[in-house]
């Protein structure tokens, strides 16, 4: 049985052997730091630079080298082998010297190219100097001699990897115990000779040279530079605890095995300061990784301007930061405010409470704000709540919110406060002005994401009143007859057709409940509004759908040479012929041509393939009567624009079929069917205001002035398809 004083003793002779081990390590990495610093790689795979002469004899040869494949590097007096890290290799120049043996007055040319793509390391260039060494290169070579490249650079930080550890550089993975060169900077490339050695491994091909000033370090300097590099990042703490740890570890192994030193249960000083390593290299790898990561992702935010990627790096700015920025660069260039008298913080208000609300994005915002604006509001974007708002506008009356919840007597101050400030005139920053124009800007959003077509096929006007308003159709008597015998002018007249048009209103009302104000939560009012931004939309639709589909006064009719209502008349290629040559047969009241073509092809979505194909398509493959040759040419292809919609099959509108489609003219110069809008405003309009007795919160309205009317008959075809 072993005692516990042969166990001890075991366990002691154990450390001291380690620590024996470490001491020679510590040496061996100080050696290393010092001679790593001015090397030379020889490459010495069995694939040679290649020298190409060229035709003109006036011109120099050229050359295509391998210069290292990123592998281990065997160094004469060096214990462990080097891998460059290709990543951390500096070119400061596409153009260095290529000399002979790595002798600067050996000068034989230059490089034009060299390529680096963090594996492998090649280079092209010109062996433009006229000397004995480039004659006997391009005689050498020629005559098939095997000339190697070796590259001359600098080490600029080493790394240590231990063994047990595993590295992965350039693409491949290395075990440790290695050395990787982490930082170099290129010098210059050499033609050499071939080496005694002629394995194909990638070796050093010169001594090392010391750098200068080596000698005066001491051993912790030299064992810092050795594990943890020259920029190695450590704070002035962090380098006095290593220092008192290695100086303990140093001490300790001076001592004299079996001469005892401190107590059997301390900690070994060796352990200690391997312990100490592998904290503060762990902890500089991941402020590493953390300032790597955080680079990257802001030179991916800043593509397109590295103005401002070089100021985040070089300012340590966050990505948060980094971000906010980018997007006050990018956004459009804004319009200016059409409020130009109103207080700045009546605009911030609005601007953050669209964002901070989820009504607009923030490219969104940036078209519709100014940028003093908006670069005001991004930086208060988290604090503005409909609260802020409410606090804002008593405070512009004159009274005193108080802090904490929204609560009924702050909602009861708000809608007071309100109602003074839009009396009075005595501020812009009003509850229901603010609000308002924050729901007319997302309502516009919101009408904008409903598919309408009905813009395409329909002219557009403006009326300043709710007047009916009568016209005359462009039929007028303009045709250019003889002068009569005295030269005078005969009189044109206008046609006695004429249309009328009128501006209605629809409207509906929502109301922000108190609930809504308490709980400072404006998403039922934004649902809301986005209801009246598509029910709006869905409106207008339903207004020229019905008027279409309903055939008011036989709009469609045979005698208007305007309907096709046969079985013939189905989408076909035949019955687009018979429509278009109707279309364009449509005569004045003189029985002239009036030469309207049509231009867009309006069908129910069960017809869309139909007319797109025909559309689109060159060739067709159509069967015919025996005896009736028929052309595979598609005449129809690229004529008229084939335009879709559900609301001509919609079960809703009275009328529906999935079979009947149209022909239109353009709608600006022969329009069919015409919208009028009151006095310019061709979108849903949302105010607000204070409820009435009934409603404990705010009542909003939207509403839109508008009118459908058909116009010209002789400017659209319908084809019923049965």
């Amino acid at each position: 049985m072993v005692s516990r004083q042969q166990k001890r003793k075991r366990r002691k002779n154990r450390m001291m052997k380690k620590a024996q081990t470490r001491k020679s390590d510590f040496q061996i990495r100080a050696s290393v730091a010092a001679s790593l610093k001015d090397f030379f790689i020889e490459a010495a795979d069995d694939v040679s630079p290649v020298i190409t002469p060229t035709d003109d004899p006036a011109k120099p040869p050229t050359f295509d080298m391998k210069c290292y494949g990123g592998g281990k590097l065997i160094l004469s007096g060096i214990k462990y082998p080097v891998v460059v890290d290709l990543k951390g290799l500096q070119v400061t120049a596409k153009s260095r010297p290529v000399l002979r043996e790595h002798e600067a007055k050996r000068n034989i040319g230059h490089t034009t190219e060299i390529r680096n793509n963090f594996r492998t390391l090649e280079a092209s260039g010109v062996i433009s100097v006229d000397n004995a060494d480039s004659k006997e290169v391009i005689s050498a070579s020629k005559n098939g001699f095997p000339w190697q490249v070796s590259i001359g650079a600098k080490a600029l930080k080493v790394e240590m990897v231990p063994q047990g550890r595993n590295v992965t550089v350039n693409g491949q993975t290395f075990s440790g115990p290695v050395l990787v060169a982490r930082q170099a900077q290129l010098k210059e490339l050499s033609f050499v000779t071939l080496g005694s050695d002629d394995d194909t491994e990638v070796r050093l091909a010169a001594t090392v040279a010391k750098t200068k000033g080596i000698s005066n370090m001491n051993e912790f300097e030299k064992w810092i530079l050795a594990t943890f590099g020259e920029d190695h990042e450590l704070t002035d703490d962090q380098l006095k605890d290593l220092q008192a740890t290695f100086d303990n570890a140093q001490l300790a192994l001076k001592t004299e095995p079996g001469k005892k030193k401190s107590a059997d249960d301390e900690p070994d000083p060796a352990v200690l300061l391997q312990a100490k390593t592998d904290e503060y290299l762990e902890s500089i790898r991941a402020s590493s990784a953390a300032e790597m990561e955080r680079i990257d992702g802001i030179k991916e935010l800043c593509e397109g301007h590295s103005d401002i990627a070089a100021q985040a790096i070089k300012d340590n700015w966050t990505l948060e930061k980094t971000e906010i920025t980018m997007l006050r660069a990018s956004r459009p260039k804004p319009r200016k405010s059409g409020a130009a008298d109103a207080p700045a913080e009546a605009l911030v208000i609005e601007a953050a409470l669209s964002m901070n609300s989820g009504f607009l994005k923030e490219d969104e915002a940036g078209k519709l704000f100014d940028e003093k604006t908006m670069n005001a509001a991004v930086d208060v974007l988290r604090d503005v709540s409909l609260r802020t708002l409410m606090v804002e506008v008593i405070q512009a009356s004159g009274g005193h919110a108080g802090n904490g919840r929204v609560t009924d007597a702050m909602i009861e101050a708000a809608l007071k406060a309100d109602m003074m400030i839009r009396a009075g005139g005595t501020s812009t920053l009003s509850l229901s002005g603010v609000l308002g124009n924050v729901a007319n800007k997302y309502l516009l959003k919101a009408y904008n994401t409903v598919i309408s077509v009905v813009e395409k096929f329909c002219n557009q006007t403006d009326h300043m009143d709710f007047k009916v308003h009568t016209r005359h159709r462009v039929t007028a008597d303009g045709e250019l007859v003889d002068l009569g015998k005295n030269g005078e002018i005969e009189h044109g007249s206008m046609s006695e057709d004429t249309y009328t048009n009128k501006v209605g209103t629809k409207a509906r009302m929502i109301a922000l409940t108190r609930e809504d104000m308490i709980n400072d939560d404006l998403g039922v009012f934004k649902d809301l509004v986005s209801v009246f931004g598509r029910g709006g939309s869905n409106a207008l639709q339903r207004a020229v759908y019905t008027l279409l589909l309903g055939n008011a006064g036989n709009f469609f009719h045979t005698s208007n040479n305007n309907l096709l209502a046969t079985a013939a008349s189905a989408l076909s290629i035949d019955a687009l012929t018979a429509a278009e040559a109707a279309f364009l047969n449509q005569v004045d009241s003189k029985g002239l041509p009036i030469g309207i073509t049509p231009e867009l092809l309006l069908c129910p979505n069960a017809l869309k393939v139909t007319a797109e194909a025909i559309y689109k398509e060159t060739k067709v493959n159509e069967t015919t009567t025996a005896n009736k040759p028929k052309t595979n040419e598609n005449p129809h292809a690229g004529k008229f624009e084939p335009v879709s919609t559900p609301w001509l099959s919609n079960a809703a509108i009275p009328n529906a079929s999935a079979k009947k489609w149209f022909l239109f003219g353009n709608p600006d110069s022969a329009p069919a069917i015409q919208i009028a809008y009151l006095q310019g405003k061709r979108r849903p309009t949302v105010e607000g205001g204070n409820g009435n007795f009934n409603t404990l919160g705010m009542e909003w309205r939207s509403f839109w002035d508008f009118g459908v009317a058909f116009v010209d008959p002789k400017a659209a075809q319908r084809n019923d398809g049965e």
